[in-house]
């Protein structure tokens, strides 16, 4: 499977819920660092590594092996702030509104 070809906006939505509603708050990184694991080797990468980072939490690393043009990397964080008191909505589920997602790490 290439994984670049399973992308579509549905998809998209769906893999920012499912991150949303894993609880990943700084220091707290071992699920979400698991679920991308596990899912890293499902789409077929190579390298799938978790990376521990001193006093700030796990990373996960992988490669996506590609032709010979020029090379991309992306590199993001794993953890969220906490869920502190004042959300409006819960932090831990996506809420569509007016074609915007919000959740807690939905969008930094």
């Amino acid at each position: 499977m290439n994984p670049v070809e399973q992308v579509s906006e549905k998809r998209v939505v769906e893999l920012t819920r499912t991150l949303v509603e894993i609880p990943s708050e700084t220091g707290k990184e071992k699920k979400i660092g698991d679920w991308l694991i596990t899912f890293f080797e499902k789409l077929g990468l190579s390298q799938v590594t978790r990376l521990p980072v001193e006093e700030a939490g796990d990373t996960v690393y992988a490669v996506l092996k590609g032709g010979d043009g020029p090379k991309l990397m992306l590199n993001f964080h794993i953890d969220t702030f906490d869920a502190f008191d004042g959300w409006e909505t819960p932090p831990f589920k996506i809420v569509e509104k007016e074609g915007r997602l919000y959740g807690l790490g939905a969008h930094d």
